[in-house]
């Protein structure tokens, strides 16, 4: 982090900082104007304050407060954590679940219709496909997942189940 802070240009600093807080945990690099691996160090700098802090922003801006940087700099680097706390809480979350293993990001699927009963009964294809979009520490993968008749009746049963105990 102290690299970022000690760029003499206020434009590169703010592309830096922005490019720190908006993918922290983003793998995908973005030429801000210093070397890539001076910016995955300040990722890795900033990741590690927010753990020592329990992951609570005031006490990140009371550390970032104590190391004496410029305070023009600190106040625009604190506007960028205030107006992303909510996603950068969200990425935590997902990175450190991720590293115990797969975390479903995202999901989609997709019901092949059928009309009538006697085709139903003759059903050789899947009814339904399941894509999820999943993250691991390292790496983002789409898995796609054909589901038959069998384990759709199941998958019905279950959130039906699942329905009636809420009520």
């Amino acid at each position: 982090m102290e690299v970022a802070f000690f760029i003499e240009s206020e434009e590169i600093f703010k592309n830096v900082a922005q490019e720190i807080v908006n993918n922290l945990y983003g793998s995908n690099v973005v030429s801000v104007g210093i070397e890539t691996n001076i910016l995955k160090q300040a990722k890795d700098d900033l990741k590690n304050i927010f753990s020592s802090c329990n992951f609570d922003i005031n006490k990140v801006k009371e550390v970032l407060l104590g190391k004496g940087w410029n305070e023009d700099k600190l106040k625009y680097f604190f506007s960028l954590l205030d107006s992303r706390n909510n996603e950068l809480l969200y990425e935590i979350l997902l990175y450190h679940n991720s590293a115990f293993g797969d975390t479903v990001v995202n999901f989609d699927w997709y019901l092949k219709i059928v009309l009538g009963t006697s085709e139903l009964k003759m059903l050789k294809y899947p009814l339904l496909q399941l894509v999820l979009l999943t993250n691991s520490t390292n790496e983002r993968k789409q898995r796609v997942y054909d589901v038959n008749k069998n384990i759709l009746n199941k998958l019905i049963n279950i959130l039906e189940e699942l329905d009636e105990i809420k009520r």
